[in-house]
């Protein structure tokens, strides 16, 4: 995306289904609000520009129906996009591939009866042979977090509960498809970053309040900031977040991976570098203070205030940087000294204290030596009286 393109997006969360046999969602809504955020802070997206469809609705926008659903992207279809724009969809709700085809859920969405489905809900063919080709931006984003762990309360023989192989060919075609314009060569790139591929199926995570895909993608993109990010690199990045972490995390995901299918040019979206982070947020302790009391050198006694350091990160902020982690060794190195300071241990105060004793013993001595050198000048001492053995 050109520096001076616009950014467009269509965002769908489906975490409520009309129909009993669908399972419902905690998170999906919640995705793509972040989603949205994060475009509006990274790539400059306009709310002009956007729309989302959730399920339950938000405020005026409607349900995110098959209706609505194939609704919006006709209108994103006629958007007087160029080519320096770019375009997001974003899904996040069931998806599942039955008798070979493969369908995004909507909120109306019947799974009981393949003819119903065919109906009810959005196919990737319909994606890609009416809309994928017809959106002018000069590159696309989709984001499909859509094949979820036991997507219906029906048996597993109504439909693949996984991204299955179909699913999988058909993402590819629709991708491919959405790079070329009748009668013309390759004119767009796309992108398809999904949650998970064949075999896998895409796990939600409380701890986060997202999907397990969505907490990684959001991480990822508040620790990485380049001004222009590819999206296989992304891609990367999720993935390898993700394997470090679901073993410890969310278990049930370990074999859970992103995987992103890319036709056309190599899909690189030009980003707002991050703010530098400070040390302190609203709800950050205060920087470290260190007040010295009293000091006096014989005997030398320390009092101080406990130090108290600052939080080395703040949740939903980038990683601090290496030289305020520095600082912290520094203020924790300080309040060391001063401990050993205060309880005699510091070595500068054994050392001191010796020299002390030291140049106590040579004054003695010198005392001693003057006090020899006077009687010897022709004085005596009487008592603690010094007296000439010559008065005049």
């Amino acid at each position: 995306m050109s520096a001076a393109g616009e950014v467009y997006a269509l965002l769908i969360g489906i975490n409520d289904y009309e129909r009993d046999s669908v399972r419902n969602l905690q998170f999906a809504v919640a995705d793509v609000l972040s989603f949205r955020e994060m475009l509006r802070n990274r790539m400059d997206l306009k709310d002009d520009n956007c729309m989302v469809l959730g399920s339950p609705c938000m405020g005026a926008a409607p349900a995110p129906s098959r209706a609505e659903v194939l609704r919006g992207l006709a209108q994103f279809s006629n958007a007087p996009m160029k080519p320096e724009d770019s375009f997001v969809l974003y899904f996040a709700g069931h998806g599942f591939e039955i008798r070979g085809k493969s369908y995004l859920l909507t909120v109306d969405s019947d799974p009981s009866m393949p003819e119903l489905l065919e109906e009810t809900a959005v196919s990737l063919e319909t994606l890609k042979n009416r809309f994928a080709r017809n959106i002018r931006a000069g590159q696309q984003l989709w984001v499909l977090d859509a094949c979820r762990n036991q997507p219906t309360t029906q048996s597993r023989d109504t439909g693949s509960t996984c991204l299955s192989a179909p699913m999988a060919r058909d993402i590819v075609a629709l991708a491919r498809e959405g790079t070329t314009s009748p009668g013309a060569e390759v004119l767009r790139t796309l992108a398809i970053l999904n949650a998970c591929w064949e075999g896998q199926v895409s796990y939600e995570y409380p701890p986060g309040k997202h999907s397990w895909f969505c907490h990684n993608l959001l991480t990822c993109l508040q620790e990485h900031a380049p001004e222009e990010l590819d999206v296989t690199e992304l891609a990367d990045w999720v993935g390898q977040r993700m394997v470090n972490n679901a073993w410890r995390d969310l278990p049930d995901a370990v074999r859970q991976m992103p995987y992103v299918v890319v036709e056309g040019r190599p899909v690189r979206l030009r980003m707002r570098p991050l703010p530098l982070p400070t040390l302190f947020s609203p709800e950050s302790p205060e920087p470290a203070k260190v007040a010295i009391k009293e000091i006096s050198v014989a005997p030398l006694e320390v009092q101080v205030e406990h130090i108290q350091t600052p939080q080395v990160s703040t949740p939903g902020l980038p990683p601090i940087p290496g030289d305020i982690l520095e600082l912290e060794g520094l203020l924790a190195g300080l309040e060391h000294t001063i401990s050993a300071l205060r309880d005699g241990s510091h070595s500068s105060l054994r050392e001191g204290q010796a020299k002390l004793a030291e140049a106590q013993t040579q004054w003695e001595q010198m005392k001693a030596e003057l006090e020899t050198h006077e009687l010897g000048l022709g004085q005596k001492q009487v008592g603690g009286e010094r007296i000439p053995t010559n008065p005049t």
